[in-house]
């Protein structure tokens, strides 16, 4: 996904559904069998999920994805997959 950052054209086919996938499976001990990322490299990650919502209503569907997930899924606080900073970025791009 960070690779993805800039590149605007790849976000287009994703549904707000795979983006909350993408974020649930990103949580720690989750995104890979050898986690090598760092909290804060999840964090952009994330983030930039979040920033890929093309608009207000996609956004919020993203979040109450997360709080409220499909059956056999944990509820997800954001905030909790970021650091201290990039809460700040996320309070930011809140729509």
């Amino acid at each position: 996904m960070l690779k993805a950052k800039n590149d605007k054209a790849r976000w287009n086919y994703a549904t707000w559904q795979m983006k909350v996938n993408l974020i649930y499976d990103m949580r720690k001990g989750i995104s890979d069998y050898v986690d090598d990322y760092s909290d804060e490299q999840r964090g952009e990650a994330v983030l930039t999920v979040l920033k890929s919502a093309r608009n207000k209503d996609e956004f919020r569907k993203i979040i109450k994805g997360l709080k409220t997930p499909q059956i056999g899924m944990d509820s997800i606080n954001i905030t909790d997959l970021m650091t201290k900073e990039q809460i700040l970025k996320y309070e930011a791009i809140k729509f």
